[in-house]
């Protein structure tokens, strides 16, 4: 029988310190899953046609039916003999791995959440399974799934389990369900991580893998990151709004890549992601190693440092509008690859494909720079000069380290709406003095449609082709 949220098993009260390595609670009936998953079904074996698929009733839970007494009296004549009762649906799935906040003293109304949100995920990550956040606010000081400290098990370098369980955190949806850093907060907001250093390991295992979707977070500028990431793979993060986090809203870690330990960033996806007004970057990394992701249709507006800032290796950004980020700042960058600081971790075959950049850096800065690394793509740019002052467009190899080049990369086809008259000096692709073998196809320029290819387009770079094959004359470079 179907339960309300409110119908789960009573709360618990006075966590015990080492909450974080107990089990959870385990109710009688636990209530079915709710909110964006309307039916939660664990897997099961290949089995030939259809099962009835329900949640059981109460009294198929406390009286399983009996095999009917073999003797049994006819009914008497003139009678109607009663119909049997129907057979108890088949239950599909473990609904004992299904969680809810309530469950572990979460009480709406209280002030701080902080204790009940520890317990509640660190039940999830005893057993893995699913996690339904209610709707309206959790407050916290910090919080998440983290698997670093000594509470949780190592797991073997190699073979099986090939990671810890997976976990799934859904929400009602954002600004219906909104976790909120408590005021004056110093931490991130919430935490994603596996193992780290020394017992990450070299392969999958120790690693966290997660999927969370279907809410906000939102910060407080004594705060950090909004959503913290380091050591996971296999993990999706679908349909989430981060706003006014002290620091980046997304922030990727992998201080840690050795032949022995390698904290791994690799596999992760990332949908639908909306950042407002972060303090630094709309998603960031520490640039120590590179990160391998994966984002679809993202939205990021109005950060103060910029609006993605990328060490990428086999990464994919598509459908992406970055606006008004670091806007009149000549340092910033609506979208910029990073090199590594260890050179032993590769930047290279970063795509973008489908992206609107408006009104990010500031005057002789650039919405785009592909600083690094080898096989970078360009294709369906739309830039459109703003609160930029006459920001370029896209730069290639600007550094000028003479050591850390941008190598064999293609701007392919875009457009960006240029001021001419206002902004006589910008243009719309400048190749910098650390770009070899770049290619660069001729922008599409409404504003200034009869401008010349190298109007619009500056070369310092070296062994540079225009769309046609063509080598490009080199000019002198100014930063």
């Amino acid at each position: 029988m179907s339960q309300s949220r409110a119908d789960a098993p009573a709360p618990t009260t006075d966590l015990p310190a080492e909450a974080l390595a107990q089990a959870a609670p385990a109710p009688a009936e636990r209530p079915p899953l709710l909110g964006r998953r309307a039916v939660f079904l664990a897997a099961v074996g290949a089995t030939a046609g259809a099962a009835l698929v329900a949640a059981p009733s109460s009294a198929a839970v406390a009286a399983p039916a009996q095999d009917p007494t073999p003797d049994a009296a006819a009914p008497a004549a003139g009678t109607t003999a009663e119909a049997p009762a129907p057979a108890a649906a088949v239950v599909v799935g473990d609904t004992s791995r299904v969680y809810y906040p309530e469950q572990f003293g979460f009480v709406a109304s209280d002030a701080d959440h902080t204790a009940a949100m520890s317990a509640f995920f660190a039940a999830l990550m005893r057993t893995g399974g699913t996690g339904i956040l209610p709707p309206g606010e959790i407050r916290v000081t910090s919080t998440g799934i983290d698997y670093s400290g000594a509470s949780w098990a190592k797991q073997a370098p190699s073979g099986a389990p090939y990671g810890y369980p997976a976990i799934e955190v859904q929400g009602y949806g954002r600004r219906v369900t909104t976790i909120r850093q408590i005021a004056g907060a110093t931490g991130d907001i919430l935490t994603v991580q596996g193992k780290l250093g020394a017992d990450a390991g070299p392969a999958a295992n120790n690693k966290a893998t997660v999927t969370l979707g279907g809410f906000s977070l939102v910060g407080t500028r004594t705060g950090r990151h909004g959503l913290y990431l380091r050591s996971l793979l296999h993990s999706r993060i679908t349909d989430l709004e981060l706003n006014a986090t002290g620091a980046a809203g997304v922030y990727f870690a992998r201080p840690n890549f050795t032949a022995a330990n390698d904290e791994y960033s690799y596999a992760n996806v990332i949908e639908g992601l909306r950042v407002i007004t972060a303090g630094t970057w709309g998603v960031d990394c520490d640039g120590v190693n590179a990160i391998d992701i994966v984002m679809r249709d993202t939205e990021i507006v109005n950060c103060v440092a910029g609006g993605i800032r990328m060490a990428p290796t086999n990464s994919r950004f598509g459908n992406t509008r970055i606006i008004g980020c670091g806007a009149g700042v000549t340092a910033a960058r609506g979208f910029v690859a990073i090199s590594t600081t260890n050179a032993s971790s590769m930047i290279s075959e970063l795509g973008i494909d489908g992206i609107r950049l408006e009104g990010n850096s500031g005057p002789g800065g650039y919405q785009m720079e592909i600083g690094a690394g080898v096989g970078a793509t360009v294709h369906g740019y739309n830039i459109v000069t703003g609160g930029d002052l006459g920001a370029h467009g896209i730069g290639v190899g600007l550094t000028k380290t003479g050591t850390r080049f941008a190598m064999d990369t293609l701007v392919g086809r875009g457009t960006m709406f240029m001021t001419p008259t206002k902004y006589p000096k910008q243009k719309a692709v400048v190749v910098g003095p650390d770009a070899r073998d770049t290619r660069v196809e001729k922008p599409s320029t409404p504003n200034n449609p009869d401008a010349k290819y190298d109007a619009i387009v500056s070369n310092s770079g070296l062994r540079t082709l225009d769309h046609f094959g063509r080598a490009l004359p080199k000019v002198t470079f100014i930063a």
